[in-house]
């Protein structure tokens, strides 16, 4: 069976959306403590919810914490999907963190790059100061949306491209 969103609920849990959703607005409102508080409690956390917790932490700006959050998941079992990578790499866009953007790049390449996943590379290598790496991987995007033409577009503007 799935993981903490769909089978097991705590008791009282009014609906099947709550598990998840719970930490979630309470992350949105605000109450990260609380959040944490509710998603320490499910019993079997899966992906969707490990990365709503991991994208509350960026949303709050808690870049640093939230790649522990990610090592936790996988110590845990849960498998990764490419919602985790673009987040973590936000995260490494926003602490200008390339060694670690690299890294969170090879994992995901696993999984297979997809547009999303593209613009957040785009836009981790712009972030990082290595604008000649994020136009040769968006040079080399199969495929190539919104996302992505606006975050090279968005790396190239402050240096003049």
């Amino acid at each position: 069976m799935p993981g903490g969103c769909s089978t097991q609920y705590p008791a009282g849990t009014p609906s099947r959306g709550t598990p998840c959703s719970l930490p979630n607005a309470y992350s949105h409102s605000g109450d990260i403590t609380t959040a944490i508080s509710l998603f320490d409690a499910m019993p079997n956390p899966d992906a969707v919810s490990w990365n709503a917790l991991i994208s509350s932490y960026c949303q709050r700006g808690m870049y640093r914490e939230s790649v522990p959050l990610f090592l936790e998941m996988a110590r845990s079992g849960v498998a990764s999907d490419r919602t985790t990578f673009v987040v973590l790499l936000k995260s490494c866009s926003a602490l200008h963190d390339l060694a670690l953007g690299v890294q969170i790049r090879a994992l995901a390449t696993g999984l297979g790059i997809d547009v999303r996943t593209g613009g957040a590379l785009v836009d981790m290598y712009g972030k990082c100061s290595s604008l000649e790496d994020a136009l040769l991987f968006f040079s080399g995007m199969t495929e190539k949306k919104w996302v992505s033409w606006g975050a090279t577009i968005a790396e190239c503007a402050p240096n003049d491209q």
